[in-house]
């Protein structure tokens, strides 16, 4: 498996943000996690783009969708990480090139 060095998290809410670092730390032990808070912070962080990212659907500032459009043409693996399971949430995002999601109600080791 290719281990990433780098991973973009994508939360409004910080305690969801701290949830997911810690989350990819527990899984990748040495890679750096740049975090953002709004669709414009995530894209301020997106040079060069990540090789993964976690993204939330719902931002202050636009959707979460709109990221995955632009990361995953350009190499991210793009990850939904959100409280949503159902279709209306999920294939909106698979379409638009996310590669799988995290449901973030679990414990971060699993």
């Amino acid at each position: 498996m290719n281990v990433p060095a780098r991973a973009l998290v994508v939360d409004d809410l910080a305690s969801s943000r701290e949830w997911l670092t810690r989350a990819l730390r527990l899984a990748f032990a040495d890679i750096e996690v740049v975090a953002a808070a709004t669709l414009a912070q995530a894209r301020a962080c997106c040079t060069p783009p990540p090789p993964l990212a976690l993204i939330d659907l719902g931002l202050p500032d636009g959707s979460g969708i709109e990221l995955i459009e632009q990361l995953q043409p350009r190499g991210t693996l793009c990850i939904v990480a959100t409280v949503f399971d159902d279709d209306a949430h999920l294939f909106p995002a698979l379409h638009a090139g996310a590669q799988g999601y995290v449901l973030k109600d679990q414990a971060p080791e699993a």
